[in-house]
């Protein structure tokens, strides 16, 4: 891995440095080149106090501090990482809905299968990579090498675990208000991800409440829940009015280039 064989030069290279060892600027280059990768991917504590003061700026401090990374994120990450992952899991669940996995038309059986399956390779598997990260001190090229494929791996198994669960749960008819709340927040799922990201940037940078980098991991998860439970209030009210959500709506005007009716 190119990481890893850059790391490996740079030590040789400072190693032989610190035992009296004149270095040539092509070595020094390397070393330069490395400190700039490591970086980029393990901050120093300046760098970290310098994003937590620009959180807690003004909607344009956050925004002028954020658009590089946007950018990046936009371009180069969204080309080598985010696309592939995200079509490859595009093509798995349109062969799921095309089995008939999704609509409920599959065995009893075959859900317990995804269940037992899902969450019982799923989650160990999980457990052991969170674990061997923390252990490798988030050492990245570990991640890249060997410990984030455990997590992708692993994800897509607990989220089939869920798939299995969710249509036992539904075709029991146990929970139907539940499902039911559940399907309106599907039906309005670009307004509700519009949503959240307005609603915990608000909370979080300093434009709203400034709460960026106060609260615990543990502690997060209840903002979570609350913004689970507003959305499964919120939507269904909603769609008793109207037939889509708002972003929704305003999507599928633009993708027939016409006004879409609004109203039920």
């Amino acid at each position: 891995m190119q990481f890893e064989r850059l790391r490996t030069a740079a030590r040789e290279i400072e190693s032989a440095q610190a035992s009296g060892g004149e270095i040539t600027p092509e070595q020094n280059i390397v070393i330069q080149v490395w400190e700039e990768t490591k970086s980029y991917f393990v901050p120093t504590p300046d760098e970290v106090t310098q994003e937590v003061e620009a959180y807690g700026g003004n909607f344009s401090e956050v925004m002028a501090y954020r658009t590089p990374e946007t950018f990046m994120m936009q371009t180069q990450a969204l080309f080598f990482m985010v696309f592939w992952r995200a079509m490859g899991l595009m093509l798995l669940g349109m062969a799921l809905m095309k089995l008939g996995v999704f609509s409920g038309k599959r065995s009893t059986g075959f859900y317990i299968i995804c269940m037992i399956a899902g969450y019982g390779i799923g989650v160990p598997l999980a457990y052991y990579c969170a674990n061997q990260l923390i252990a490798n001190n988030f050492d990245f090229i570990y991640g890249f090498k060997i410990g984030y494929h455990f997590n992708y791996v692993a994800g897509v198994l607990v989220s089939l675990g869920h798939v299995g669960l969710v249509m036992l749960v539904f075709r029991s008819g146990l929970l139907g208000w539940l499902m039911r709340r559940l399907a309106a927040v599907g039906r309005m799922a670009l307004t509700n991800y519009l949503m959240h990201t307005i609603i915990c940037t608000t909370i979080f940078y300093g434009y709203g409440l400034g709460l960026f980098n106060r609260i615990e991991r543990f502690g997060l998860m209840g903002f979570v829940l609350a913004i689970w439970i507003f959305q499964l209030i919120i939507s269904p009210i909603w769609l008793r009015h109207f037939r889509f959500g708002p972003a929704e709506w305003l999507w599928r005007s633009l993708t027939y280039r016409r006004r879409q009716p609004m109203r039920e």
